[in-house]
């Protein structure tokens, strides 16, 4: 059983992560008296954002050395 996770699918993860924060960080500001939750949950999406990034460039250097002797 292969237990390794790619970093296109991390990049994903953390991509939709980001979207479901600002999604619940809306909900939050709109529903709660206490607009804090909202705005620091709003926080994380640039931050998920930026980890999807970073192994969005992590999967395409690895596409480029495969097949190529290290």
């Amino acid at each position: 059983m292969n237990t390794n996770i790619t970093n296109t699918t991390k990049s994903q993860f953390f991509f939709v992560a980001s979207l479901a924060s600002v999604v619940a960080s809306i909900f939050l500001y709109s529903t709660n008296t206490d607009k804090s939750l909202g705005i620091f949950v709003g926080l994380w999406a640039p931050t998920l954002m930026g980890m999807s990034n970073r192994y969005g460039i992590a999967a395409v250097r690895d596409d480029d050395h495969v097949g190529l002797p290290m």
